[in-house]
């Protein structure tokens, strides 16, 4: 937190969060924000007033995150006991299928 003359005030986080939900290159994430005010009850104009006793604005912005996927979203599955007949005896041969593709590029 920064304030100049007890009129322009700034703030400015950073906080970076890691998920195992997510694959090896997109498991952190950066989440900057800034925010900035004027102090308007330090003005002239307000100062002999007694109406109010404080008055900002502010505005700010920020980036956000979220890691609420299924876990594994990003990993390939592969689903058993697929069974299939083959030949001329139809024999039962067990199996496994490939139920979803990776997806290496889900991030936060």
């Amino acid at each position: 937190n920064y304030t100049f003359k007890n009129k322009f005030l700034f703030t400015g986080t950073f906080r970076r969060d890691g998920s195992s939900r997510f694959g090896k290159e997109n498991r952190y994430g950066n989440f900057p924000s800034v925010a900035l005010g004027y102090n308007l009850i330090e003005e002239g104009f307000l100062q002999n007033q007694s109406i109010l006793s404080n008055l900002k604005i502010r505005g700010s912005w920020g980036k956000i995150g979220n890691d609420k996927i299924a876990f594994y979203e990003g990993r390939p599955v592969v689903t058993g006991n697929q069974n299939a007949v083959f030949g001329e005896n139809e024999e039962l041969i067990y199996g496994a299928t490939l139920t979803r593709l990776a997806n290496p590029f889900i991030k936060w």
